[in-house]
């Protein structure tokens, strides 16, 4: 009779010490963040907002919506096994005649590409076969209308132009343009500003005030394989983004030693190795044109600007030293 009442006792008096005992915090427990983290422009890095460490992006670019056409099951395939390379960024090249047909299959691969932990840049690029100057006065509408689509997404930022052809004066005006319409959906978007002179030129002393402004070089130095061998001659390579390195943020959107003859010689191949020990030596980012299906080019597959053969998911040459490269200088894995 007495042992009953005593337990009770010393139930409640348990129970009243739990009590007093302090709970964590709940205010200070966060749930997962959603998606990829944001990224953001510090001085010449960019850097992940949830822990502000500075990230680097390698990758590869299609013009999957530009003016090639591939049934979209076929396109992730490929991009599925380019992403063993141990990609983080996916460059689109977009026109907007043809992307307003195919949104449903942007979303699918702006989607995948999140649930594979890589970024994705959207760049507009003209159509050969329509008038320019009607088109540019699109772009920053169009821009604008990507960025309010994808504007819960961290992971897809923006480029202005692909290659713009103008003097600086002409083409500051519409980047400006262009950023506005994007900001204005995105206030925190990353940006991509290509030089003139398709990609290769900046005037330094006057670019957009924006925050998070991402400096792309398109860097091709000869016409043909002699020409190449002159630049390879050289001690020193002159690279374009050199005086640029220290202040902005880089990005080597696109890389090759020829832009019009010798893809894929043992020339071109040399020049790629030393973009490659130049980006991982100062810390720069890429992204690797192309990993577009080249199979039916006149040159041989093995020596044109394609990345990896469509038909045997192998990388051709130019590709395996990327591959080499990513595997050799990983970047940022956004998985842990």
């Amino acid at each position: 009779k007495v042992i009953a009442p005593l337990i009770i006792v010393l139930l409640f008096f348990i129970l009243y010490l739990g009590l007093q005992i302090k709970k964590p915090d709940r205010k200070i427990v966060h749930p997962p963040t959603q998606g990829l983290p944001a990224l953001y422009v510090k001085d010449n890095t960019i850097r992940r907002a949830d822990n502000h460490e500075k990230v680097q992006l390698k990758g590869v670019s299609t013009m999957a919506f530009a003016y090639e056409d591939y049934p979209i099951r076929a396109f992730l395939g490929i991009v599925g096994k380019v992403k063993l390379w141990k990609i983080n960024l996916l460059g689109l090249f977009i026109q907007q005649d043809i992307l307003k047909n195919k949104t449903k299959e942007l979303d699918e691969v702006i989607d995948w590409a999140e649930k594979n932990y890589i970024y994705v840049y959207l760049m507009p690029r003209p159509s050969d076969m329509m008038d320019l100057s009607n088109q540019l006065m699109r772009f920053p509408s169009m821009m604008g209308q990507l960025a309010q689509r994808y504007s819960d997404k961290n992971h897809v930022f923006f480029g202005f132009w692909a290659e713009p052809n103008m003097d600086w004066g002409e083409w500051y005006k519409l980047a400006d343009q262009i950023a506005k319409e994007i900001v204005a959906e995105k206030p925190n978007a990353l940006m991509l500003m290509t030089g003139i002179d398709f990609g290769r030129s900046f005037d330094l002393n006057k670019t957009l005030s924006y925050k998070n402004i991402i400096l792309d070089f398109h860097d091709y130095p000869a016409s043909d394989i002699k020409s190449l061998q002159s630049v390879l001659a050289k001690d020193e390579m002159d690279f374009l983004w050199n005086n640029a390195k220290q202040k902005y943020p880089i990005l080597v959107g696109e890389f090759g030693g020829v832009w019009q003859y010798g893809f894929g010689s043992q020339e071109d191949l040399i020049y790629i190795q030393k973009v490659l020990d130049e980006i991982n030596s100062s810390g720069l980012n890429y992204s690797a044109y192309t990993m577009d299906n080249h199979n039916n080019d006149d040159n041989d597959v093995e020596e044109g600007l394609g990345l990896i053969n469509w038909y045997t998911g192998l990388p051709t040459k130019k590709g395996e030293l990327i591959r080499q490269d990513l595997l050799d200088y990983t970047p940022t894995d956004f998985s842990k």
